[in-house]
């Protein structure tokens, strides 16, 4: 039987607009969603990293902290490549 993968969604921009309106659809769907945004995100409908996305150090970190969790399954919105080669692997 094939291992069941917790849907996982990474967001940046996700304190407002389209990050937050998506942020909060995929919450809806029954994803885990972690948001990445320079701006502080006062909700509490998902975890929301604050940092400036060209912070490569700062990004690693969140990736690592994200992707410590075995079995998962990712999407992302708006990340660059640099910090998903280095976390992420296409199954």
């Amino acid at each position: 039987m094939k291992e069941q993968k917790a849907k996982v969604a990474v967001i940046t921009g996700a304190t407002s607009g389209i990050g937050l309106a998506t942020a909060e659809l995929l919450k809806e769907k029954g994803y885990t969603v972690y948001g990445i945004a320079r701006k502080p995100y006062t909700g509490d409908k998902f975890r929301c990293y604050s940092a400036d996305i060209c912070d490569f150090n700062a990004i690693d970190g969140i990736f690592e902290e994200i992707s410590s969790a075995p079995s998962r399954s990712y999407i992302s919105s708006n990340i660059p490549s640099i910090a998903l080669k280095s976390h992420i692997s296409a199954e």
